[in-house]
């Protein structure tokens, strides 16, 4: 007999009285036989060749769970021995994505992005501000070591910025920790705004992290999207 699942996730269901799962999949009935079911390791591959013609290149695991025709990345772990063996046994690309050349000339290009967002920001700021309240690369500190990458002069209280742009949602907090590190050893008091400036992230998604970390930031401390800044007008 046929198992009833998920085509997504292969959570397993008793019949089919649901046609939607929880994950966003559709439940149906699965053939028996486990070589044949749903997803096989070709039409795994050809969903993976069809992200590569949409996108330019092969999905990371990140990118696999976002896209809506794969199964999540768990279930490749599952049933075919994860992503790496996988891309490795049908030659789809670099075998590990976060290593080798991929890892490279992604760092490479996230570092152009970065910059190229970073001066828009800065162009921002001071449209938003003024030119004369907005100045870069002011030092944190007595001993110079440690700067905001932007400071703004504005009343009723002055505050620092410190930019960042992650890859992705799970790229932000080891990117958040390294800065919380920073910043510990200051003796500041004044507003520090760490923003995000990837624009496919969303400030309820940066909360919902914040919320749920162990080491607290200080109270002086917010992480905050630049949408979401610019639109407060703080100052």
């Amino acid at each position: 007999m046929s198992k009833i699942a998920c085509e997504k996730c292969f959570k397993e269901y008793k019949d089919l009285e649901k046609r939607n799962c929880v994950c966003g999949g559709i439940i149906k009935p699965l053939r028996a036989k486990r070589d044949d079911t749903y997803w096989n390791n070709k039409n795994l591959s050809e969903t993976f060749i069809r992200f590569y013609k949409e996108n330019g290149h092969y999905p990371s695991a990140h990118e696999v769970d976002k896209c809506p025709y794969m199964p999540a990345a768990r279930s490749i772990q599952r049933r075919f021995g994860g992503l790496v063996g996988f891309r490795e046994k049908y030659n789809l690309g670099e075998k590990d994505l976060s290593r080798g050349e991929y890892r490279s000339n992604l760092a490479r290009k996230l570092n152009v992005i970065s910059k190229e967002n970073e001066k828009n920001f800065f162009d921002k700021l001071k449209g938003e501000f003024g030119e004369i309240c907005v100045h870069r690369e002011k030092p944190m500190s007595d001993d110079y070591k440690i700067r905001y990458d932007f400071y703004v002069y504005v009343k009723p209280k002055n505050f620092g910025i410190d930019v960042f742009y992650p890859n992705g949602i799970k790229n932000l907090m080891g990117c958040i920790n390294i800065k919380q590190e920073k910043l510990k050893y200051l003796k500041v008091q004044e507003p520090i705004y760490i923003v995000c400036l990837n624009p496919d992230i969303q400030q309820q998604e940066i909360n919902k992290l914040i919320q749920n970390k162990i080491n607290k930031l200080s109270n002086n401390i917010v992480v905050i999207t630049e949408i979401e800044l610019l639109q407060r007008g703080i100052g």
